[in-house]
Order: structure tokens, then C-alpha cells, then sequence
């Protein structure tokens, strides 16, 4: 023993190779996040509509729901059944009040007003999918494991001219609240409070955490 501290997921690391881990999602930060930590994923797209109704959900809620819904219809969908599947959402909540991806110019320009010199909260919900043991033949009856994830993020006073600047270029549009903590979006960013990688979309150290005890309950078998 050096004295070190470990990573919940380095010695899993090796367990993972030859494993079929699939990740239920299109986002090229959540596959880099992924990627960087060491789990061999493949990607697989998810098709499920995210029109679950806001009002019905706390934010915390509405994140996990609609990662759950991305993870079963892409599970339904495989060939063959997946070691484990992993989905995600991420949203931006300030006020109660759910941010997601802006429609448009005029619509980034009213999520910077809104967050401009004030604290939101990032939240992501992640689903793990396992098959059953005695139906993983089939890829049947997945197991389901869920969780939240929840980052502070103080946004610096922004004149209007730089968020007019901001909102030209491409960056926000397919980000959650509109912009990237690991892109320009930096120059704003005057704090953060939890991980960091929950505000680029994926909870790195968390899922980690949560791969350890599914190891450690004899849940996922490697």
C-alpha cells in the first residue's frame, strides 16, 4: 500500500475489455468523457422523443425520466444484449425553471439574461441497464440502476454585448442551458461548485462510484 489514494474504477479497468458497453447517446462530450476514463464503449443513438411534460417532474425527476426513456428504447433495439448500457440528460435548472437547449438566437439571449451574475444548478440523470442473469440470453428484463448528479455554476455579470457575442457563434446551440463549460463558455464561468464533468453532461466520478457497488453487489459480473 503506497498511501495513495485510488480511483473507485482503475482496477476495473481491465475487467471492462471484451465487455459489450453501450452508450445510449449522441453527445460527442458524454463519448469523450467516457472514452477518457477508459470504458470501451459503442455508441448507439437513441430516438426517443424528450417531450416528457416539465410541469409533472422536479427537475431532478425530469433529467433521470427522460435518460431512462433514451436507455429502453435503445436496450429494445440491440441485437444482442448489451453488458451494460448507459444513458444520460443533462439540463440546466435556474428558478425551478428547467433550461434546456436554445431554440434559437433570441432564446440563448434570454437564458444569458436570465443566468448573467447569478448561481444554477447543472443536473444530470444517468441510467445503467444489465440484463438479468437468467434472461441475459435474450437481453430480456434489463436490470435498471438511476441516479442524479447536481453542479453549482456562478455565471459572472455579462454585458449585453458579450452575450450578443456569445449567442454568434455555434457553440450553445446544442448545449444544455445554452453554454459549454469547455469551450468559450469558460470566460463566464466565475465558479463551480461539484464536478465539472456534470456540466460538460456526464458525471464521471459518480458513474464510478456506481460501477464499483454494482461490482461490489454481484449485480454486474466481470
Amino acid at each position: 500500500n503506497t498511501g495513495q489514494p485510488t480511483s473507485p474504477m482503475l482496477d476495473l479497468l481491465k475487467l471492462l475489455e471484451g465487455k459489450r458497453v453501450i452508450l445510449a447517446s449522441g453527445s460527442p462530450r458524454r463519448k469523450d468523457i467516457l472514452t477518457q476514463i477508459g470504458i470501451p464503449i459503442t455508441v448507439k443513438v437513441s430516438n426517443f422523443v424528450e417531450n416528457l411534460c416539465k410541469k409533472d417532474h422536479t427537475p431532478a425527476e425530469y433529467v433521470v425520466a427522460t435518460a431512462k426513456g433514451k436507455a429502453l428504447q435503445v436496450w429494445k433495439d440491440l441485437d444482442t444484449p448489451a453488458d451494460l448500457l448507459i444513458a444520460a440528460d443533462t439540463v440546466v435548472e435556474l428558478d425551478g425553471e428547467i433550461l434546456e437547449k436554445p431554440q434559437d438566437r433570441d432564446h440563448e439571449l434570454r437564458m444569458l439574461q436570465k443566468m448573467s451574475g447569478r448561481t444554477h444548478f447543472v443536473r444530470t440523470g444517468v441510467i445503467l441497464l444489465l440484463p438479468e442473469k437468467a434472461k441475459s440470453a435474450d437481453g430480456s428484463s434489463p436490470i435498471i440502476r438511476t441516479f442524479a448528479a447536481e453542479t453549482q455554476v456562478k455565471i459572472a455579470d455579462m454585458s449585453q454585448a458579450a452575450m450578443e457575442a456569445y449567442a454568434d457563434t455555434k457553440e450553445p446551440y446544442d448545449k444544455a442551458g445554452g453554454y459549454a463549460i469547455q469551450g468559450l463558455g469558460a470566460t463566464f464561468v466565475e465558479s463551480i461548485t461539484g464536478d465539472y464533468y456534470n456540466v460538460m453532461g456526464f458525471p464521471a466520478q459518480r458513474f464510478c462510484c456506481e460501477l464499483r457497488s454494482l461490482v461490489d453487489e454481484g449485480v454486474l459480473v466481470l
